[in-house]
């Protein structure tokens, strides 16, 4: 999943056997492509989360099953929550958010990932009521 715009809901989708990230939140300072004529004054990078629960990502080869990039980051004006959130059998991270702000994993459950979660340049994201499993019983590398 490509997601440019947070204002959208995710319910219970699944993202697998990606080349790159399960959902990759790509969100910029300013739209771009054929919609940015039509919102000069946007700013995707800045939008609240309107809403992602109980969704999966596994088996991704990217950079994570859920990630938020581009170096601007995702900075929200409220808390975003993504709420029980699994990721597990990624590549790489399990969790990625880069430069971002106020982003939350809250009921996640994260396993046999090279890493579970990765928070880079920030200090206001926050997992809380999440399981993470470094390599469970029933996968080995």
């Amino acid at each position: 999943f490509w997601i440019t715009n947070p204002v959208n809901t995710w319910i219970g989708n699944v993202a697998a056997g990606s080349g790159g990230p399960g959902f990759w939140f790509e969100v910029s300072p300013s739209v771009r492509g054929p919609s940015k004529m039509m919102h000069p004054d946007k700013k995707p990078s800045y939008l609240p989360l309107t809403l992602f629960v109980d969704n999966i990502s596994h088996s991704n080869g990217g950079r994570a099953g859920l990630q938020t990039y581009p170096q601007s980051g995702y900075k929200p004006p409220v808390q975003a929550v993504f709420q029980n959130h699994k990721s597990y059998r990624n590549k790489n991270s399990g969790v990625f958010f880069h430069a971002g702000g106020r982003l939350t994993i809250d009921g996640g459950y994260l396993a046999d990932n090279k890493v579970a979660v990765d928070i880079n340049g920030d200090h206001s994201d926050e997992i809380k009521n999440s399981i993470i499993i470094g390599i469970s019983n029933t996968y080995q590398r």
